[in-house]
């Protein structure tokens, strides 16, 4: 535990956190370079500090310290989800990755007059975060959390982007719009999909992860992503026959986790699956070794 005395542990260190208590800090995995909000250590040279967190997950400060506006040359910042309506409407040039926590409000928006052009990605973990796309125009991966089609247009707005982490999925319309995006990498997460059709609008996509959708069964639509290499469905109860994958050319990397596979079309498919040479991680392919041993 850092005792918060008015120090600093060396000029190679180049990032800090703050909190609001000592308390906050001893539940911290990491208390390195940790101290009490806004209280700088003596000999620090804030301009020198390209990572800079906040962490107030109960929302007791109101205000960004004052201090903040000394940090000259962050590349990365990371704020609780409250204070972001509090962001200065200028940020440091430098600036790449903004992480938005949750805590001390349901909801928050980027302040309009701030515009953050150096921005390549945003990350809000399934967080309703508003912003324009004008305001992060270079922005490259995000993740948010989408709760309406409004909220999927805007993000639609966002012509650079190659990463996505978006849920819960409201229907399959969501599929055009994200073709307009050069994306190559996307997680959707939860929703009422029974099926991934349209997804192959989205011509440009190496990496595909579904998470949570257990009504999820015709999944064969990913057939027409030529340049897929990588997928993956995590806790998808019921999916259908999953064979045709051993087809896809371009796949190397199929993933089955926390699939209860209660018709057993995961298992069934693994013999052709593996016979393709794929590289296939699922604990149902533990299981099916274990049974193979006691056979």
């Amino acid at each position: 535990m850092p005792d918060f005395l008015d120090r600093f542990p060396g000029e190679k260190e180049r990032e800090i956190t703050m909190v609001p208590s000592k308390a906050v800090a001893r539940n911290l995995e990491d208390p390195k370079n940790t101290f009490l909000w806004g209280a700088l250590p003596r000999g620090i040279k804030p301009a020198k500090v390209k990572r800079l967190s906040f962490f107030d997950s109960l929302g007791s400060k109101k205000e960004l310290p004052e201090s903040f506006s000394e940090f000259r040359s962050l590349v990365c910042l990371t704020v609780p989800l409250h204070l972001v309506p509090k962001l200065p409407s200028t940020l440091p040039d430098s600036l790449r990755t903004l992480i938005v926590l949750s805590g001390g409000t349901a909801a928050a928006s980027l302040p309009r007059a701030l515009v953050l052009p150096g921005l390549e990605r945003l990350f809000a973990d399934d967080i309703k975060l508003a912003f324009a796309p004008e305001q992060v125009p270079n922005i490259r991966s995000l993740r948010v959390k989408v709760a309406s089609a409004k909220e999927l247009a805007v993000v639609s707005g966002l012509r650079k982007l190659e990463g996505l982490q978006i849920g819960p999925v409201p229907d399959t319309k969501f599929w055009k719009l994200l073709a307009k995006l050069p994306l190559r990498r996307l997680f959707v997460m939860r929703g009422g999909l029974t099926n991934l059709k349209g997804v192959e609008a989205l011509t440009n996509l190496e990496k595909l992860t579904v998470k949570g959708m257990n009504g999820l069964v015709d999944v064969s639509a990913i057939k027409g992503l030529k340049k897929l290499s990588e997928v993956s469905f995590d806790f998808c109860a019921n999916l259908g026959d999953v064979r045709f994958m051993a087809t896809m050319k371009a796949l190397k990397v199929i993933t089955f986790w926390g699939c209860s596979d209660r018709k057993q079309t995961i298992t069934k498919a693994f013999p052709a699956l593996l016979a393709a040479k794929k590289v296939v991680d699922s604990e149902l392919l533990d299981d099916l070794e274990e049974d193979d041993e006691v056979d």
